[in-house]
């Protein structure tokens, strides 16, 4: 199954497309695949996607993207230029998820319109993975 999640975005990013609100809810599996195995995935819901390009626009004309639990430190952070490696990010929680039985960060949300701050949910991760350098983090 993950295997079929990574390839599934890696297509999509392939395409230029960046889903934006990876998340458990979003990845669907069917009864049985086409050759009488196991299920088949599905990457649903792509209201948030966007097509991206080189260089790269701003892409935060809706509002902030990605169910927080599964939100990038970029985006926590108000980056309006991001790439795939927002998707990358999701798909590594998702994987710690299925993983742990339980999400990765589950921070709680500050529910204001427009604010992409979320001092609790970059807790959470600084709390599991460290607090950011220069030595792995050059642009911060």
């Amino acid at each position: 199954m993950l295997w079929q999640v990574l390839q599934g975005v890696e297509y999509l990013h392939s395409q230029w497309v960046i889903h934006r609100d990876l998340k458990p809810s979003n990845i669907l599996v069917t009864s049985e695949n086409a050759l009488g195995g196991g299920g088949m995935v599905k990457i649903a819901d792509f209201g948030l996607a966007r097509i991206f390009q080189a260089p790269l626009r701003p892409l935060h004309d809706n509002g902030v993207v990605v169910t927080i639990w599964y939100r990038a430190p970029e985006l926590l952070l108000g980056a309006r230029h991001y790439t795939p490696a927002l998707d990358v990010w999701a798909v590594g929680c998702i994987f710690a998820e299925l993983t742990a039985l339980r999400p990765l960060f589950q921070g709680d949300e500050v529910r204001r319109s427009g604010a992409p701050f979320q001092k609790d949910q970059l807790m959470r991760i600084c709390e599991l993975l460290g607090a950011p350098t220069e030595e792995i983090w050059p642009t911060l």
